[in-house]
């Protein structure tokens, strides 16, 4: 459900389609709050392109009062004042379907038909008709319909009834009045002509099958046989003779090898049973009497012998043309086992205890491992057995009302009632009984003393306490305290329900404060639940915890059931994990010895001599969530079993393949809520909001996961409301996806996600790499297991891993080295031990002692893994990166090391990590870490290289690692420079896994998940990208699981301190001044030689309202009042505020001012915004410019990065003082005529050569190389800055100096300067922007710095907007919107189709005439580039007014959307198809550049060598070297430039820029620049079109004159442009499109000549820069050529 602004209106709308065919139904509605749109039940692939053409979008508020008008094209009633706009959209974007008038969306047209129109295929046979009649063909026509066998009833396809039936008819049945066997198929016929004397005859069958066929093809079901009083009393009276004479002959016992299986057939139904002799005798007497008196219609129809080895075949029965398994309901009714056939609405499995055909076989075996029991078949022609069955269970979901419905069920048209549920309230007991099951409970302790059942009068242990038998437990601990055990025992009872159907009963324990310490400060709920016909009861509980209790951690809760040991001795858990198991005596001294734990047991005098030497650990028996449904116990004498069944995860933590207990020696069975994780198919889940991968570690909350299908596709159904993230993780892939949007579900919600795409941590191609990126070690190579401590069970088994000991091989494998694996060489599966553990020298089992290979100094040694591998090519100028995936970490620490294993310092450590046990757990996985290192290209050789993995952490056998997968990626685009063996790239390319990815240069990594059919893969679909950083290698903002301090705050007299242990942060008092910054050992990173008020600061530069130009007074903002904001551990934002009043004017600028800094916990930086406010009756001004500058120490900091191709050395401030330095042309530009560093002699220094374009400048600073220490500043978002997304802007110069600039007029002059008037209320947010700083260990590259900063820049960015900062201007995203749509360009003299807008430029900026987004400066903008299909998307925008804006690339001009739109907080708003139809009148005759608002293109000469920086020698922005425009006079010293088309080429001929000429008086002159073409005709009534698109100008003028260079201007632009582009070494500014109409009477056929003429002249950089220059013919004119 979509809530849209607007008072009390709501409008429903269905579409495509008609009613519920469609995909979905869409309701509109409103909210109060006018603010919010919001999703529940819609699909949000469709809403997205169908709601701007439903709606007004420049204003959603629409009030039920308005008039409205009915639209023409879809003759629906809209608000008048929205009509216009929604014509535009829904004339462009939907259109009626021809069969049911319904708009669809043009795009979906197809769609559409297919979906509500097109004929369908019947799911069952396949056939195809139409959508009307099949509803009629699956109920009565369809082959594959189920239907039911006229004689037994079984369900079956309707195509194999005739051969069904034709079997099944031929079955037997006794008449009971002339006493002959009728076959079934005879019987109504027989029935109706039977007179009660044997009929002698004897008939052929092929009579009688002729006489069927004559038959009618629906003959009536036999009837039920008439109930005598009389012939019951006699069958008693048999059967107790029959009794009495059986137990006088026949007094010996019967051996196991007497007893005889046979088969009864009661009424067509087949039982298999096993009886001794006296049964075999008591059963003849009684078929006999009931033959002979219609008591039972049954007979006996054979007797016969049945091999015990003899195996049951599966049954299956066919629904919906699949194979599923029928289930049955095994009951107990007075000592006889009945087969009840299930009712239809029983059909589905049960969440009770069912008999399950068609899955698998039950073996119940007895010691001496033979069967006795099985499950087979069932049906009308073939024979089944039995076994008796109990369970106990928990409801997570299930269907009571289904249990109900089966209490009666039918058996051959007689239905069997079950006794009604009883409820028997003692002093000290609740006793529950339903005539199948008893259960009788403490009162009011609510714990389960007795289960009485199938004879047996408890199940449970008699020989322990009545409080260990059957209870609901936890563990738990206060805050820093100790684990405590709790066994929950209620302290009131009371009665829920109380029916015939159903009884739930409460056993409650309440918390208050005399209980603190003493119990968990939970109020819990436990109930059982007991039905009518139910073969076992339920269990749930409620656990509340109350806001102001005290707070506690919980390890564990589970259920547990301590079962009689002389009773239950064979466990099953899986199908390949059940066996019998030892006694929980053999477990106790002197028939046991205990190993490394008190779990693992070795069992040297177990009662059962069997299992002598095994090995007896609970842990061997977890299963994962997933799996762990149904496990319990089998008694065999009487056979019975009792099972713990689960039907539902969502109360279990940490997601599907988390490992928890199940059963284990006792006997017990567990129902638990905790540990490991596995992985096998694509995971998806909804858990608590959190931070990516979060659900791992989530516990409180409640998890839903399933798994999505081969092509992504998912569905979670019933989910609990709540807010949730939703998560997924892909085997086959590293890394963690998550959704960055809170999901809201409400009751009845069906929220579809749409289009999904995972984008893996993914930097370079695969070089090599070990494993699968499944999640799990147990690809690796697991040993034998030592064959003292062998578990039978999982010998030659699949988890083999689960065997004892294994960690104590490694050292028997590897004696004296380590494990060294070669790439190419070694194969992972037999080479790669699954466990990176510490080296054992010998065991020595019992009482837990263990020797340990120990060093001379009896300090234990770690283990050092090598991977050796071979590089070809090594790209030392960049970074290469290893991936290590860790499936299980146990108090361990990785560290990497490459090619020197003895070098102090690793290149990257995680620390102490780990507290898994999965080692000791036979576990094969625990919690998942992921590390991402960086290494650097200098780092590797070419040829051998060795990556060392060491575990260094050596107190206990059971530290070490378990590694899930490891990869190294080679440099970004590297292509071909790094080549491993093509065995290598054979692996990766074969990883596509059928799932659809993004199209990179190296191999891709994605995974789309959705319940719609995904049709292609568009910039509208929102890519969560996340970037997992370098970790613990970077001393930055780690990823680590290491715990981090919390951020302190200092506030003293004069300054305020902030700090959270990574570093330091000192400001000035109130001012607001950073004067200090601690970080890595260095007590200050800015420098200490300057002025506090001159380290880091805000300021800017303004002017009084009516001044010109862009120069003003300078300010450093100094606040005058301090406040803190936020403190808590988790983060603090400090307030320095400056607020303005009229007794300051002319010396402040009218402004209230407040500078924030944060500081969050484990973040390596702090953040810094600001939120300027002018009132509206305060004065007028300019604002120049504002930024944060830093100044750093000049003896740390020497390199400077603000691009990958743009960092070097620089020189020092003092080389530009003079006499070191020499200025030339203006202040910045100086040349080093005596630097400290003689290397950058003769250099120019100019901090203008070091600008960037906002959409570029999102990272850059310095390096410290001693220690190596890095300091950047990020901008994650333009939306602040002014001039969009290619305005250039300043960065980091000498000094040391890093700024943030947010607004300024370089490179394009006045026209960026606000000017905010009296009586103008105005304000904004500056930021927020982050100060990052990390470092490597000493030795390392610090280059590698940059890389490093690079990813946190990714980093921050993805997280834009913030949620952190506490300012109410700020808006987080939820309040924020987003616009999409695709913009195309229409070009009828290039295409007459619409061409899509590749690379455009999109944008939203305050509404404004076309092309005005460039010199807006007042407000925000936000932009965005278009995919190569012209889809675009703008998200995260503040609300507001605004108009749509865009440039093409390749196209000249500026397109505008012309109504404004109107952003509210939460609207998602698809503009649909957009054209822009660029300025054109005629065909192209010539052109000359490209038109993308550069003169890059053009020629940029090389520079006076005198006048070099050596960063731009051979460089691609080589127009950035000094004094360029110096070198127009040199290259033109006589003439000016001529260019000739078809002739000349722009790129070596056109000069960058028309700058005036020098003279050697230092004076300077016009020029006039000539185009040279020829014409074949000239059309003498055509005008001619002439586009001149500028890049930059400064104080310049362009006149145009045509064949005639002394005549008046043809056109004359006037003074334009203060961009100071040429000075400044930028190559544009602002970008102007004059279009100039040229009369056929200034053209000639032949030569013709355009003279573009500067003439002002006064300066060096006065000129213009060209972007593009284009001559149209007349429009409809074919005579002109272009030459």
């Amino acid at each position: 459900m979509a809530c849209l602004s607007g008072p009390k209106m709501l409008i429903a709308w269905k579409g495509p389609g008609k009613g519920l065919r469609a995909r979905k139904t869409r309701v509109w509605t409103t909210c109060e709050d006018k603010k919010s749109i919001c999703l529940s039940s819609v699909s949000f692939k469709i809403l997205i392109e169908e709601n701007a053409s439903l709606f007004n979008i420049s204003n959603m508020a629409v009030a039920s009062e308005e008039s409205t008008s009915i639209c023409s094209h879809c003759d629906r009633a809209i608000p008048s004042s929205n009509i216009d706009l929604h014509y535009a959209h829904c004339s462009r974007n939907l259109e009626k379907c021809k069969i049911c008038s319904d708009m669809v969306p043009k795009k979906h047209a197809e769609e559409h038909f297919l979906n509500t129109h097109a004929p369908v295929a019947c799911s069952l046979c396949s056939e195809t008709m139409e959508r009307e009649i099949l509803a009629v063909h699956k109920g009565e026509n369809c082959p594959q319909r189920i239907v039911t066998c006229e004689f037994c009833e079984f369900p079956l396809p309707a195509i194999d009834l005739a051969e069904h039936q034709e079997v099944c008819g031929n079955r037997t049945e006794l008449c009971h009045m002339c006493n002959r066997y009728i076959r079934l198929r005879e019987r109504y016929n027989h029935d109706s002509r039977c007179t009660g004397m044997p009929d002698t005859t004897v008939g052929s069958s092929r009579d009688v099958r002729e006489a069927e066929r004559r038959q009618p093809q629906d003959p009536q079901r036999r009837q039920p046989q008439e109930f005598s009083r009389k012939r019951l009393l006699f069958t008693i009276a048999i059967t107790g003779i029959a009794v009495l004479l059986g137990s006088f002959l026949f007094q010996r016992k019967t051996e196991n090898n007497q007893i005889m299986h046979s088969t009864l057939s009661i009424d067509g139904y087949f039982v298999n049973f096993s009886l001794s002799g006296v049964q075999v005798f008591v059963l003849v007497l009684w078929l006999t009497a009931s033959m002979m008196f219609d008591g039972f219609a049954a007979g006996l129809e054979a007797v016969e012998s049945v091999n015990h080895d003899d195996w049951a075949q599966k049954l299956q029965f066919y629904e919906n043309g699949l194979s599923k398994p029928m289930s049955y309901r095994v009951l107990v009714c007075m000592g006889q086992i009945l087969m009840i056939k299930p009712s239809e609405a029983a059909l589905a499995e049960s969440s009770i205890m069912t008999v399950n055909r068609g899955t698998r076989d039950v073996d119940i075996r007895q010691q001496n491992n033979k069967p006795i029991r099985s499950l087979g078949d069932c049906g009308g022609c073939t024979r089944h057995n039995n076994v008796t069955n109990f369970t106990s269970q928990k409801p997570g979901g299930g269907d009571f009302d289904r249990v109900q419905r089966a209490s009666r069920v039918n058996k051959g048209g007689r239905t069997m009632p079950f006794q009604a549920v009883r409820l028997y309230i003692q002093d000290h007991h609740v006793v529950m009984d339903n005539g199948i099951v008893q259960v009788t409970l403490s009162k009011p302790a609510g714990i389960v003393t007795g289960i009485r059942y199938d004879g047996i009068d408890n199940l449970l242990e008699v020989l322990n306490r009545e409080t260990n038998r059957g209870y609901w437990d936890l563990h738990w601990n206060p805050p820093g305290g100790k684990g405590i055990f709790d066994v929950i025992s209620g302290t009131s009872f009371r009665v829920v329900v109380e029916n015939d159907e159903q009884v739930e009963l409460s056993f409650t324990r309440m918390w208050d404060s005399s209980l603190e310490g003493k119990y968990i400060p939970l109020t819990i709920d436990k109930r059982f639940i007991l039905l009518r016909g139910s073969s076992g009861f339920y269990s749930y509980a409620i656990y509340e915890h109350l806001q102001e209790w005290p707070g506690f951690d919980i390890g564990e809760t589970r259920i547990t059931f301590k079962l009689r040991k002389d009773k239950f001795q064979y466990m099953a858990i899986a199908d390949n994990r059940q066996r019998l198991m030892p006694l929980p005596d053999d477990r106790m001294p002197g028939r046991c010895q205990t190993l490394a734990y008190p779990e693992a047991v070795v069992l040297v005098n177990p009662k059962l001599q069997e299992l002598t030497g095994e090995v007896d650990d609970k842990y061997q028996y977890s299963c994962k969530n997933e799996d762990n449904r149904v496990h319990g116990w089998i008694c065999f004498n009487p056979p019975v079993g009792f099972w713990q069944i689960t039907p539902s995860d969502e109360f279990r933590t940490a997601g599907p393949l988390k490992q928890n207990l199940t059963s284990h020696v006792g006997p017990t069975t567990l129902a638990v809520s905790d540990d490991y994780i596995l992985a096998s198919g694509a995971y998806v889940g909804l858990a608590p909001p959190g931070d990516v991968g979060s659900w791992q570690t989530e516990c409180k909350g409640y998890q839903f996961w399933t798994r999505s299908d081969e092509n992504g596709y998912f569905t979670i159904k019933n989910i609990l409301s709540g807010d949730y993230n939703l998560y997924a993780w892909v085997p086959g892939f590293i890394g963690d996806y998550r959704c960055d949007a809170i999901m809201n579900i409400i009751s009845g919600c069906d929220t579809d996600m749409g289009d999904l795409v995972y984008e893996p941590p993914r930097d370079g191609p695969t070089l090599w790499e070990i494993g699968i990126p499944d999640r799990s070690a147990a690809e690796f190579y697991i040993p034998d297991p030592d064959p003292k401590f062998m578990n039978k069970l999982y010998a030659n088994h699949p988890d083999k891993f689960r065997q004892y000991g294994l960690w104590g091989r490694y050292a028997d494998l590897y004696p004296d080295t380590d494990l060294v694996y070669t790439v190419g060489l070694s194969d992972y599966r037999k080479d790669w031990f699954f466990a990176q553990v510490v080296r054992c020298n010998s065991f020595i089992f019992g009482f837990a002692r263990l020797q340990y290979r120990r060093k001379e100094d009896d300090t234990h040694g770690g283990t050092t893994w090598q991977i050796k591998f071979k590089l070809d090519k090594v790209d030392r100028s960049s970074s290469y990166k290893l991936r290590v995936a860790i499936a299980s970490a146990t108090l361990a620490e990785l560290q990497v090391r490459v090619n020197d294993a003895t070098a102090q310092r690793p290149l990257f450590t995680s620390g102490l990590i780990g507290r898994d046990n999965s080692i000791a757990r036979h576990g094969i996985h625990g919690l998942y870490r992921l590390y991402n290192v960086n290494i650097p290209g200098v780092r590797l050789v070419e040829g051998e290289n060795t990556v060392f993995l060491t575990q260094p952490r050596c107190t206990s056998p059971f530290q070490g690692l378990m590694y899930d997968y490891i990869r190294l990626e080679g440099p970004s685009f590297s292509g071909s420079s790094n080549e491993a063996s093509s065995s290598f790239k054979k692996k990766f390319s074969a990883r596509s896994m059928k799932l659809l990815c993004i199209n990179y240069p190296f191999p891709p990594i994605g995974l789309v998940v959705s319940i719609l059919p995904v049709s292609i893969l568009t910039s509208r679909t929102k890519i969560d990208l996340w970037c997992v950083g370098s970790g613990a290698a970077f001393h930055g903002k780690s990823l680590s699981n290491m715990p981090h301090l919390g951020v302190q705050l200092l506030v003293q007299d004069r300054h305020v301190v902030m700090d959270n242990g990574l570093l330091q942060v000192t400001l000035s008092n109130p001012e607001g001044i950073v004067t200090g910054i601690r970080y890595s050992g260095i007590d200050n990173l800015l420098e200490v030689l300057n002025d506090e008020s001159n380290r880091g600061y805000w300021d800017l530069v303004w002017n009084a309202a009516g001044s010109a130009g862009t120069t003003g007074i300078f300010d450093v903002i100094k606040g005058t009042s301090f406040k803190v904001i936020v403190e808590t551990e988790e983060q603090v934002e400090v307030s320095f505020t400056r607020t303005w009043d009229s007794s300051q004017e002319g010396k402040l600028v009218p402004l209230n001012i407040d500078k924030r800094f944060v500081m969050l916990r484990g973040s390596s930086g702090f953040y810094s915004y600001a939120v300027y406010e002018h009132v509206k009756d305060w004065p007028g001004f300019n604002l120049g410019e504002t930024r944060i500058a830093f100044k750093l120490r000049k003896d740390k900091f020497h390199y400077m990065a603000v691009a990958d191709n743009r960092q070097r050395f620089m020189p020092l401030p003092d080389d530009r003082l003079p006499p070191r330095g020499q200025p030339l042309a203006y202040p910045e530009a100086v040349q080093l005529v005596n630097p400290v560093e003689p290397d950058f002699k003769g250099e120019v220094d100019d901090k203008y050569q070091y600008s960037i374009e906002n959409k570029d400048n999102k990272v850059h600073g310095w390096i410290c190389m001693d220690p190596p220490v890095g300091f950047w500043q990020i901008t994650p978002s333009d939306e602040f800055r002014s001039g969009g997304p290619v305005k250039q802007n300043l960065t980091s110069h000498v000094g040391p100096t890093t700024l943030a600039m947010f607004l300024s007029a370089h490179y394009s002059g006045e026209d960026l300067v606000p000017k905010i008037g009296a009586g103008e209320a105005w304000k904004k947010v500056f930021g927020p922007m982050f100060i990052y700083f990390n470092s490597v260990m000493a030795g390392d590259d610090p280059l590698s710095l940059w890389e490093d900063a690079k990813l946190q820049m990714l980093i921050e960015v993805q997280s834009w907007p913030y949620d952190f900062p506490a300012s109410e201007d700020y808006q987080k995203s939820d309040q924020r919107g987003n616009v999409s749509g695709r913009l195309s360009v229409l070009d009828r003299f290039v295409s007459n189709d619409y061409i899509p807008a590749n690379g455009a430029y999109v944008g939203l900026a305050l509404p404004g005439d076309v092309g005005s987004w460039q010199r807006e400066c007042k407000d925000y903008q936000f932009w965005t580039k278009a995919d190569e299909g012209g889809y675009f998307s703008i998200n995260n925008v503040r609300t507001g007014d605004y108009n749509l804006y865009a440039w093409v690339p390749g196209f000249i001009g500026d397109y505008r959307y012309d109504v404004a739109i109107t952003i509210t907080s939460g609207c998602d708003i698809e503009m649909g198809d957009l054209v822009y139809e660029p300025p054109r009148d005629g065909p192209t005759l010539w052109e000359i550049g490209i038109p993308d608002r550069s003169a890059e293109e053009f020629y940029a000469p090389d520079p006076n060598p005198k006048y070099i920086n050596k960063l731009y020698v051979n460089h691609p922005d080589r127009f950035r070297q000094y004094g360029l425009w110096e070198r127009y006079a040199e290259l033109y010293p006589d003439g000016d430039l001529v260019y000739t088309i078809g002739v000349s080429d722009y790129r070596k001929d056109w000069f960058y820029a028309q700058v005036t000429r020098k003279k050697d008086s230092n004076t300077y002159q016009r020029t006039t620049w000539q185009i040279k073409f020829n014409l074949d005709k000239v059309d003498p009534n055509g005008i001619y079109k002439l586009r001149v698109a500028l890049a930059s100008a400064t104080v310049s003028e362009l006149q145009v004159r045509i064949n005639y260079p002394k005549a008046n201007p043809l056109f004359s632009s006037g003074l334009i442009g203060k961009d100071n582009s040429i000075a400044r070494h930028g190559i544009h500014g602002l970008y102007w499109l004059y279009s100039i109409d040229v009369p056929s009477a200034r053209l000639v056929a032949g030569e013709n000549t355009v003279f573009l003429t500067q003439p002002r002249s006064t300066s060096p950089f006065q000129g213009i820069m060209y972007d593009y220059i284009r001559l149209e013919g007349p429009p409809s004119s074919s005579s002109n050529k272009k030459t």
